[in-house]
């Protein structure tokens, strides 16, 4: 935003504040307006209550090379995504020009029989278009998708947290250019988690109001929003066969939300080998899907943003993305502690696992550092008392040496650097260095254990499973497996219809596998 729009919309609002005060906040109303879509439910479109996020975002092509399969694809998983509850709204990019057929080859010119060109008309390129298909989820919807999903939500404040206390949190609290500005990140408050269940709605809902400011919009946290979404995303079918069949089944039913609930729970118990998400994007029907970030606002400073849109919570989105832009991912916060917590809440406890597990391996190479540079300076007071070192550049500096490698003579004192440089990472401190090095190895991936397991009761995050796309514990499968495997059994753990391979298929291909590289390993 230019400051010539910035001062003609602060001129016709009539107030008598001074430019300086104005700027960030339309400037903030601004980046929060792109993370919702266009037309509110009810309401005005200033009421952050009635506004309704952008969850997830699909983009796929519109052109020529577009098939006739791809959109039917497309609408029976958009459809299935509206029979949901999902709100659907879509936006088409004009893009560069792209002719008819884009495969390298000059279709225009043909050979005739004597061996010359024949040029034909040059057909007329098409701009290419690229459509934003943004999906919402309801509050409602993101309570429905918790329960199946079994994410714990919060039910009642903890006032007397038990936050684990770790080795080098005493050490770092000393260190005043290490501590982060509590003026912004203030300490967390905790609560009791607990799996959502629609029956026990009543201990849940006084903290849907009131959880992250004032409006149910920020009870989920963007990361929360986005895992339930594209759980959700990655369960739906596409199936086109029993599509229309599915509708007039559900049409049937009575009560709108009866249907809604119904779809969702064959959703996630029913079994198709024409769902999810990650197949669309293998068969190319979409071009990418993903969520979206708060607008980065560089060129605001903290000092520019008035003091009652910290209070108040207003802009919460984009304010969230700009603290820790400006108190932690910038090179001149290298030395400063990082808000774990506060990266939880915006990116999720994978990535947020990641960056304490980066803080964690810093603090434990500070043991080991420490000792190697006391090794250095030991080795720079004592290379003045060694005897060896002093007879090669002083006491037998001139003693001729035999040639090397069929070079002249030399002297002894010639190797008077080379020996102090030796000396001072190979001394007598050395071989403790070493022994502490061996040990503090062998404690390290166990302390950092330790280390996990208390993030994790802190976040009470012990059934996340490593390396899982969903948050119900059940890692989808593989686009490849669930398009080739057509066996089904009942999971005897989970209840749930899975794609299975017999052992009579799985033995055909080891023994298949085996013999290729037995094959190559002969050759």
């Amino acid at each position: 935003m230019s400051n010539k729009s910035v001062s003609s919309s602060v001129s016709g609002g009539g107030g008598c504040r001074t430019l300086l005060r104005l700027r960030p906040v339309d400037w903030l109303e601004e980046a929060d307006r792109q993370l919702y879509l266009t037309a509110p439910s009810t309401g005005t479109a200033t009421d952050c209550r009635q506004r309704r996020r952008i969850d997830f975002v699909l983009v796929y092509s519109l052109g020529v090379r577009d098939s006739a399969l791809n959109k039917q694809r497309r609408q029976a998983f958009q459809c299935k995504l509206e029979s949901v509850g999902f709100e659907i709204e879509e936006q088409d990019i004009v893009g560069a020009l792209e002719s008819k057929h884009d495969n390298g080859v000059d279709e225009n010119n043909q050979v005739t029989a004597n061996g010359l060109f024949n040029r034909r008309p040059s057909q007329p390129k098409q701009q290419s278009v690229k459509r934003f298909v943004r999906l919402h989820a309801p509050f409602e919807l993101l309570l429905e998708l918790a329960e199946k999903t079994r994410m714990k939500l919060p039910i009642e404040e903890n006032r007397t947290p038990c936050v684990p206390k770790r080795p080098f949190d005493f050490f770092m609290s000393w260190i005043p250019f290490t501590q982060i500005d509590r003026t912004m990140f203030s300490h967390e408050q905790h609560y009791f988690l607990a799996e959502y269940d629609k029956t026990l709605r009543y201990r849940f809902e006084p903290l849907f109001d009131t959880l992250r400011g004032n409006s149910r919009d920020m009870y989920f946290t963007p990361a929360q929003r986005s895992r339930l979404v594209y759980d959700c995303l990655l369960r739906t079918p596409f199936d086109l066969t029993t599509e229309n069949e599915e509708q007039q089944i559900l049409h049937g039913t009575g009560d709108a939300k009866e249907r809604r609930v119904l779809e969702l729970e064959k959703i996630f118990t029913g079994f198709s080998t024409s769902s999810g998400i990650e197949l669309l994007l293998r068969d190319q029907v979409y071009d990418d899907c993903y969520p979206l970030h708060a607008p980065l606002l560089k060129n605001i400073e903290p000092h520019m943003i008035p003091s009652w849109i910290m209070t108040k919570g207003e802009h919460r989105n984009t304010f969230d993305r700009m603290k820790l832009w400006w108190h932690w991912s910038r090179i001149s916060n290298v030395f400063k502690d990082q808000p774990i917590n506060h990266i939880k809440d915006y990116f999720g406890e994978h990535v947020a696992l990641y960056f304490c597990w980066l803080r964690w391996y810093i603090q434990m190479l500070l043991l080991p550092c420490l000792l190697g540079l006391s090794v250095f300076f030991y080795g720079l007071w004592a290379v003045k008392h060694d005897v060896p070192t002093n007879d090669i550049c002083h006491n037998l500096a001139d003693t001729v040496m035999c040639p090397r490698s069929h070079r002249q003579l030399w002297r002894l004192g010639e190797d008077c650097v080379y020996a102090k440089m030796a000396f001072l990472f190979d001394n007598k401190a050395t071989v403790a260095y070493a022994a502490i090095v061996t040990v503090w190895s062998a404690l390290f991936l166990p302390a950092w254990d330790v280390a996990e397991y208390q993030f994790q009761y802190e976040w009470d995050t012990f059934d996340l499973i490593d390396g899982g796309y969903g948050v119900s514990g059940l890692e989808e499968p593989r686009p490849d497996f669930k398009r080739k495997v057509r066996t089904t059994r009942i999971n005897p753990i989970t209840g749930i219809v899975e794609q299975y391979m017999p052992a009579r298929e799985r033995f055909a291909k080891t023994v298949s596998s085996f013999s290729i590289v037995a094959m190559m390993y002969d050759q």
